[in-house]
């Protein structure tokens, strides 16, 4: 684990292998503790982003403790691949909800519980069934599961579990013999 000894004035005192390749620290000149890295000796971890020695930003979770004598030991973990991974996801979620905005319809997700409980759903659902989906997200005012009509819904629980246990294709047909092909999501929930 990267670790830095620094001073009360910030002056790196010493930093093992890892500090130094992680941080871009010259080894015999450790330096200055940059103003990126807080130098206090707060015990509990934190996130902090600094910018590397070519410019690259990196982003670390810090945990410190004091040292006799005044300063602290710095602790550091390397979480920038995973704040890129975090970064990338946000972004792709921005471009699916963008395209899915314009969608036709309604597009879904849902556990497959007894009240078909919604945990994403298109604002097509109010076009499509009558209810906003902060309506029926979490359940907080109708179960989507009371939409369907009484009389169907064992075949259509029935329809979906079988598509999504084979995780393919299912055919709906509801009450006044529209059918409806779905195609089941990759994993359920």
């Amino acid at each position: 684990m990267p670790s830095l000894l620094i001073d009360r004035e910030r002056n790196i005192m010493a930093a093992n292998e890892a500090a130094v390749s992680l941080l871009g620290l010259d080894p015999v000149a450790l330096g200055v503790l940059g103003p990126e890295l807080p130098g206090d000796a707060e015990p509990s971890p934190r996130p902090v982003a600094f910018t590397g020695p070519r410019g690259g930003v990196a982003s670390v979770v810090l945990a410190s403790r004091p040292v006799e004598g005044g300063g602290a030991m710095l602790m550091l973990a390397d979480i920038t691949a995973e704040r890129r991974e975090n970064a990338d996801l946000a972004e792709r979620g921005k471009m699916m909800a963008s395209m899915l905005a314009d969608f036709p319809g309604m597009a879904y997700r849902c556990k497959l519980d007894a009240n078909w409980t919604m945990e994403y759903v298109t604002a097509g659902c109010l076009d499509l069934i009558g209810y906003a989906p902060s309506d029926l997200l979490g359940n907080s005012v109708i179960a989507y599961g009371e939409v369907i009509v009484p009389e169907d819904r064992e075949m259509v629980t029935a329809a979906v579990r079988g598509g999504a246990e084979r995780r393919g294709t299912y055919t709906v047909t509801r009450s006044e013999e529209h059918t409806s092909e779905l195609q089941s999501p990759d994993h359920l929930v």
